[in-house]
């Protein structure tokens, strides 16, 4: 059986609530995502609703596809605070767990990121930020996708390339944690 993976644009819309609802909802499972000031269902709800549909963004839906055949969502990929021709700030997240199944696609999104198009100016670079007790997501961004910095940041013993720390920036597990600032530059500019 050939699987597959396609990227389609999210457009919100009202003949599509039930997918875009199962989105949210299949976001809500992934702890990693939220900080303590996000604990009830309903906030997580609102705070993604809100990332989904900002004017300054773009979200692409990750769809499975087996033997030709589209068969569900396992994803999205996400573009935020974008500033037309410089920078936005990357995100994913993958239902079924299988981040390296999506490598390729993300690098896909990521070179149209990087390109002009009749409506879209091509970025000079793209941002990620990691919490780093997602140390694991650090290492793939850095190592598959490109992102990284001039400074080696040390996380429970290992390494990353970043390009700044925000120290203390959030609070998980009641406990204060650093977000890693990642970047990857447009080589063809």
């Amino acid at each position: 059986m050939a699987v597959d993976y396609q990227a389609i644009r999210l457009i919100p819309n009202i003949a599509r609530a039930d997918i875009i609802s199962y989105i949210m909802r299949a976001m809500l499972k992934f702890e990693t995502m939220f900080s303590d000031y996000q604990k009830e269902a309903e906030t997580k709800l609102a705070a993604i609703a809100s990332a989904l549909t900002k004017p300054d963004s773009l979200t692409w839906e990750v769809w499975r596809a087996e033997d030709g055949q589209v068969v569900d969502v396992v994803g999205i990929l996400h573009l935020s605070e974008i500033r037309n021709g410089h920078d936005a700030v990357a995100h994913y997240v993958f239902f079924d767990g299988d981040l390296r199944g999506k490598t390729d696609l993300i690098e896909k999104v990521l070179d149209w990121a990087f390109t002009d198009h009749d409506d879209w100016p091509a970025l000079q670079r793209l941002t990620i930020e990691i919490p780093d007790f997602a140390f694991a997501l650090a290492r793939h961004a850095q190592k598959k996708l490109g992102f990284g910095g001039p400074f080696k940041h040390r996380v429970g013993g290992k390494t990353v390339n970043v390009e700044g720390v925000k120290r203390g920036a959030l609070m998980w597990r009641g406990e204060p944690r650093d977000l890693l600032i990642m970047g990857k530059l447009n080589v063809n500019p």
